[in-house]
């Protein structure tokens, strides 16, 4: 249906926003209070079904109930030929989708999913699960104030049988089972995960996100394991213990919580990270000389070995986004060395490979390299 130019009681229908299933949304204006507002008009086909109709009131119902700071508010409900619309207040800001797809500031991220934790938080206390929390129900106004919208699958605690979106639903809401504010809190960790890494939940396995969690700060990725949890038992059980330790891991990572080490410490660290490097260099040279292949190669590694853990020394009192890409730099670079190294020992010592066989030593150091190239480049890169 196309409602532009139509005249809707006192609202005057300019453009359409957005088209979805159920409904669309429409631009209009308000000439007596000289305001732009948002419609929302459920769809044609489904309006002669009674279904439909009882949820599209009842999510105008639950929303007139919900008045918060971060819930986007209803200013009127009403009926254009058979059809139910919601007047809502209209934004200009977009939505939370539109600026997902690579890594968001942190400052930006806890801001946003605080403010829809808070948001959460009261609608729980109102005996209200959203169900459908993600990106594209979350609008951004000018300001940078995060609104909620999009109530129209809500439900009362422990409801059935009520969809959601794919990647967003945690595991007891895809299976059909009843479901309370925990898989409100599922999405919101989703959300958090995405906007801080930049990639999508839905779609990848275990090893995926470890990779891509593993270079943010530490405090932040238990947040994010305690909220996206697929087991609902082991999730944050309120929305509020949610939002308390977000804005707590947020504080213990924040640079300004981390003090600048003296000039005794510097130096002691030099001193150290100086001796772990000898001891690492001595152990190598020391194993290149052992005869037995298998003695050499374990030597080598020891020797690289020592390499992580002077970074992990080193890095111990600084900022935990900055120790975790350290380490993890210094120990793929330890990885791709020894990968590099180790085989090409191995095999020349049985006679495989020769000094004069260099197409055969850049395949047999192929999986070093691969190492190198993945692992260290991405965690030198600065954090957003």
């Amino acid at each position: 249906m196309d409602l532009i130019g139509t005249q809707l009681g006192k609202y005057h229908i300019i453009e359409r926003i957005s088209t979805g299933g159920m409904a669309e949304v429409y631009k209009a204006y308000q000439p007596d209070l000289d305001r732009h507002v948002a419609i929302k008009i459920i769809a044609s086909d489904l309006s002669a079904d009674p279904a439909w109709l009882a949820q599209f009131k009842r999510e105008a119902q639950m929303l007139a109930r919900l008045q918060h700071p971060n819930i986007l508010p209803i200013y009127d409900y009403g009926d254009y030929n058979g059809m139910p619309y919601l007047v809502m207040q209209y934004n200009r800001g977009g939505t939370l989708a539109d600026c997902l797809g690579h890594p968001q500031p942190v400052d930006d991220a806890v801001r946003i999913v605080s403010q829809i934790g808070d948001a959460l938080a009261y609608a729980h206390a109102h005996g209200v699960v959203h169900r459908d929390v993600k990106p594209s129900n979350i609008l951004l106004t000018e300001s940078g104030r995060a609104l909620l919208t999009d109530f129209g699958i809500a439900a009362p605690h422990n409801a059935t049988n009520l969809g959601g979106t794919q990647g967003y639903m945690p595991p007891e809401q895809r299976a059909g089972k009843p479901v309370d504010g925990r898989a409100d809190i599922f999405a919101l960790g989703v959300i958090l995960y995405e906007m801080l890494t930049g990639k999508s939940f839905a779609g990848q396995n275990y090893l995926t996100r470890s990779v891509a969690i593993n270079r943010l700060p530490s405090h932040l990725i238990m947040v994010i394991a305690a909220s996206a949890n697929y087991n609902l038992n082991h999730r944050y059980q309120l929305a509020e213990d949610f939002v308390a330790a977000l804005h707590d891991a947020y504080n213990k990572t924040s640079p300004k919580q981390v003090d600048a080490p003296t000039s005794a410490q510097t130096v002691l660290e030099i001193v150290v990270i100086v001796l772990f490097a000898l001891a690492g260099l001595g152990i190598i040279l020391y194993g290149t000389t052992l005869s037995n292949a298998g003695y050499r190669a374990v030597a080598i590694m020891l020797g690289f070995g020592c390499f992580p853990i002077s970074a992990m020394f080193a890095f111990r009192d600084r900022s935990h986004a900055v120790t975790i890409k350290m380490i993890n730099a210094v120990m793929w670079v330890t990885m791709g060395i020894a990968a590099l190294v180790i085989p090409v020992q191995l095999l020349s010592d049985v006679g495989m490979i020769t000094a004069g066989m260099p197409a055969e030593l850049l395949l047999f150091a192929l999986p070093g390299l691969l190492l190198l190239l993945w692992g260290a480049p991405p965690y030198a890169r600065k954090s957003a």
